[in-house]
């Protein structure tokens, strides 16, 4: 069974996520790889394990990236862009997640969504690179540079 790193199971949250690649990959064939790249990205951001991203881990992902971490302000209005819930919720769930980047993948991308989407293609890129191969921030290895390898825990 699947721990977060809370310690709460997660079997039931990752077999909804599962159903949601299915969906969508179902929609467009052709973005199958693209989304469990997705999902990866997802899952080593989600930090508590909720299957939602909120404003700290999307402003962590900013930083593992290598950009400059926008303002609370700016993140929150970056999830409200996403957040397909109703009520809002404040947070990108794992189904607005694949819904809004394959929409952004086979119609182009939404209006001012051009950070949101780079951060998240960059995200992607660093996981091809092998775990972990997000940037050490200040101070890390080397500077602001690719860490190679496992890295330790997974980019974390």
């Amino acid at each position: 069974m699947r721990e977060t790193r809370a310690g709460v199971k997660n079997d039931e949250r990752y077999k909804r996520m599962g159903a949601i690649d299915a969906k969508y990959a179902k929609e467009s064939p052709n973005l199958n790889a693209a989304i469990m790249d997705l999902r990866t990205v997802f899952i080593r951001n989600d930090s508590d394990g909720t299957t939602e991203i909120n404003v700290a881990e999307l402003g962590r992902l900013f930083i593992k990236t290598g950009k400059d971490k926008p303002d609370d302000d700016k993140l929150k209005a970056m999830i409200a862009a996403v957040d397909r819930q109703d009520p809002p919720k404040g947070t990108i769930t794992y189904d607005d997640f694949i819904y809004f980047m394959t929409r952004s993948m086979t119609e182009g991308a939404p209006e001012n969504q051009d950070d949101l989407i780079s951060l998240i293609q960059d995200a992607v890129k660093a996981e091809k690179e092998g775990p972990g191969g997000y940037m050490t921030g200040p101070g890390g290895r080397g500077g602001r540079g690719w860490r190679g390898g496992r890295g330790g825990r997974g980019g974390y």
